[in-house]
C-alpha cells in the first residue's frame, strides 16, 4: 500500500483550509459618497487675510506726520452710534498723548478709524499703537458683552513728509464721512471727528468749537501746525476729497 502523506507540523493542508473557509479580502473602493464633501463647520478655520503687507514699517522722525487707519472685524456694530462712539472717543482722549506720541486729529467711521499722529520714532510707535488698539477693544467688548478680536488686521500707516501731503490728509480725514456716502447738514462738519475743533476752515462751520478746547493733543510739528497752510485753507464746499490720500512728493 502506498503510504499516506501527512502534512508536516506548522503547515496547513488544503482540505483543512477549505473546511474552515478562509475569507477572501477585498479592496474597498474610495467612493465619494462614503467620506469627504461639504459639512457645516468643516475644514480649516476661515481666516480673513490681512490686506496690510507685513513689511518693515516706514521710518519717520519728529518732523513727519503719520496717517493711520484701523479697521474693525466684520459683523460688529457701527462706531458712529451713540454708545459706541462715546467709548471710542473716550479711549482716544485717554491715550492721545503718551510716550512721545500724539493723536492730533481723528475721524470715527462705521467700521474704521482715521488718525493723524505725531511721534518720535518708528519702533516705539508700534507698541503705543498696540496699547491704543487694546484700550479701544476692551471698551467696545464691555459694551457689546463679548470677547475676541475687534480689529481685523494690523493698522495701516503712511508717513507724510510734505506740507501738501498733510493738507490732503486733513481734507481726506475730515471729509471721510461724505466720502463713504453720509450726508452732513449744510454748513456743518462731521461731529464724529475732530473737525469742529479744527481752525483751518475758509468759512467757519456752524458747529465749530474753540480750537484750544480740543480733547486731543495739540500739534507740535511745523507741517501740521502751519506748514500745510501754504496750499490754502480747507473749504466746506470742496466735496468728498476722494483723491486726497494720494501721496504728494
Amino acid at each position: 500500500m502506498a503510504q499516506q502523506h501527512r502534512p508536516t507540523r506548522g503547515t496547513r493542508s488544503r482540505s483543512r483550509t477549505k473546511k474552515r473557509g478562509r475569507v477572501k479580502e477585498e479592496q474597498l473602493r474610495l467612493d465619494r459618497n462614503w467620506h469627504g464633501g461639504w459639512r457645516p463647520r468643516s475644514g480649516r478655520p476661515k481666516v480673513t487675510r490681512s490686506r496690510v503687507a507685513h513689511r518693515t514699517r516706514e521710518a519717520f522722525d519728529h518732523r513727519h506726520v503719520l496717517h493711520v487707519t484701523m479697521k474693525l472685524e466684520e459683523g460688529l456694530g457701527s462706531l458712529r452710534r451713540g454708545p459706541e462712539f462715546q467709548r471710542v472717543w473716550e479711549s482716544l482722549i485717554a491715550g492721545c498723548q503718551r510716550d512721545g506720541f500724539r493723536i492730533v486729529h481723528a475721524s470715527v467711521q462705521g467700521d474704521h478709524l482715521h488718525l493723524l499722529c505725531e511721534g518720535d520714532g518708528t519702533e516705539p510707535f508700534g507698541r503705543w499703537m498696540n496699547g491704543l488698539a487694546t484700550r479701544i477693544a476692551r471698551g467696545l467688548n464691555r459694551l457689546w458683552q463679548r470677547r475676541g478680536r475687534v480689529f481685523r488686521e494690523r493698522y495701516h500707516s503712511r508717513v507724510l513728509r510734505s506740507p501738501r501731503a498733510v493738507r490732503n490728509a486733513l481734507a481726506y480725514v475730515f471729509g471721510n464721512a461724505e466720502h463713504h456716502g453720509r450726508r452732513l447738514r449744510i454748513g456743518h462738519v462731521d461731529s464724529c471727528s475732530s473737525a469742529p475743533w479744527f481752525h483751518g476752515w475758509r468759512n467757519s462751520p456752524i458747529n465749530q468749537r474753540p480750537p484750544l478746547d480740543t480733547p486731543l493733543a495739540r500739534a507740535r510739528t511745523w507741517m501740521l501746525r502751519s506748514g500745510w497752510l501754504r496750499w490754502g485753507l480747507l473749504s466746506l464746499d470742496d466735496g468728498p476729497p476722494c483723491r486726497a490720500i494720494v501721496a504728494c512728493r
